[in-house]
């Protein structure tokens, strides 16, 4: 799932979590670190590089590795990731407090630039932009659906209103305007005499 606005992403991690829960998918074992809870089979996403944290092969711990949650220890609050190109990496304490390990599900366009992904899932906002919905849109081989929300909208009466929306009539007109629009770029001549 791609959200442009990080307080979108935290609480589209956390819907996909409570169904993950619901479903019998995450491990009964957990690692509260802070607020953020962490339970085997939770895929996960590393947000900060460092040298110190060796996994398979002597690779480091990057900035935006993926992987999913193997192994938690509760005493010392750490998890064991199987990351998807570094290995199994252990992660301390002191890594995961720092706000340096978050959940996977859901990632901001910001978050999954460069990334190429199978399938992907965008919400869009009539605030979103160009350039962010270019990033989300362009992310998957096989397609992307893009998700409108409309608090007057229930799944019962949310009607397609194109080939990849699923919203109301009337958000498909608000997101389309809202995606053309371009983030202003002044040149550099125009910058010296602002």
């Amino acid at each position: 799932m791609i959200a442009g606005l990080n307080s979108v992403r935290v609480h589209l991690n956390a819907r996909a979590r409570m169904r993950l829960r619901a479903a019998g998918t995450l491990g009964t074992e957990a690692v509260m670190v802070g607020d953020t809870e962490f339970r085997i089979g939770d895929w996960v996403v590393a947000r900060q590089n460092n040298r110190q944290l060796r996994g398979d092969g002597n690779t480091l711990v990057k900035k935006g590795s993926t992987g999913t949650v193997v192994a938690v220890n509760g005493e010392e609050h750490s998890v064991c990731v199987q990351f998807e190109c570094e290995g199994v990496m252990v992660l301390p304490s002191w890594y995961i407090q720092n706000n340096y390990l978050d959940h996977a599900y859901a990632r901001t366009t910001y978050g999954v630039q460069g990334r190429t992904v199978e399938h992907a899932s965008y919400q869009s906002n009539d605030a979103s932009l160009f350039e962010e919905g270019y990033v989300a849109i362009t992310r998957a081989t096989s397609g992307t659906r893009i998700y409108l929300v409309d608090s007057e909208v229930t799944e019962s009466r949310a009607p397609s209103c194109g080939n990849d929306f699923v919203s109301s009539g009337s958000d498909c007109q608000k997101a389309v305007p809202a995606l053309e629009r371009r983030r202003a770029k002044l040149t550099a001549l125009a910058n010296l005499s602002a």
